[in-house]
């Protein structure tokens, strides 16, 4: 499964590189190949999870497929057991806050992202700006549904500690002026 996965991705990448050359019909392929990949990929950790069901590597990696195909209950099972493994807790907590946000369940989202900061201290690395990334937006969504200048506030905050370490990550600007009028 592995050597299948590894040759479809460079495959992958071949088309990618001549979709970005303009060639229209090899982006319709990639498309395409990159779907069944996706799928390909869903299918061979379900099946090697429920081979080795106490495998959390394993657990985590289902967990982002089932994520991806917005499958948010039963990614959310994955990431609550995966996150009990130190190599992958982070990420777990990262993944298992935004399955909460898009379900709507915001309170305990923004619990298991605060988690997730606490485990991953560092908010200069990719790792850490998303989480604080994700928190923010928990915090921006639940002030606008309850409309608590305090959650704002906490917005605020985060989004201001991105914005002085990456002022390019994802579109901190826009959100902040957003958040700015919300406080």
């Amino acid at each position: 499964g592995d050597i299948q996965i590894k040759q479809k991705r460079r495959y992958l990448r071949q088309l990618k590189s001549a979709a970005d050359g303009g060639d229209k019909s090899a982006a319709a392929s990639y498309k395409q190949q990159y779907n069944e990949l996706a799928q390909f990929e869903l299918q061979q950790y379900t099946d090697r999870v429920k081979a080795y069901p106490t495998d959390l590597g394993l657990r985590f990696e289902l967990g982002r497929r089932l994520l991806l195909f917005k499958k948010y209950d039963d990614a959310i099972e994955e990431f609550q057991q995966s996150r009990t493994d130190p190599k992958n807790r982070a990420a777990s907590l990262q993944y298992l806050g935004s399955c909460y946000i898009e379900k709507g369940w915001l309170d305990e989202a923004i619990d298991t992202l605060k988690q997730g900061v606490e485990v991953h201290p560092l908010g200069d690395d990719p790792r850490g700006k998303e989480l604080r990334f994700r928190l923010m937006d928990a915090y921006e969504r639940n002030a606008r549904k309850l409309g608590d200048p305090e959650m704002a506030g906490q917005a605020r905050e985060i989004g201001s500690e991105i914005l002085q370490t990456d002022i390019n990550f994802k579109d901190i600007r826009d959100r902040m002026n957003s958040i700015r009028e919300l406080v």
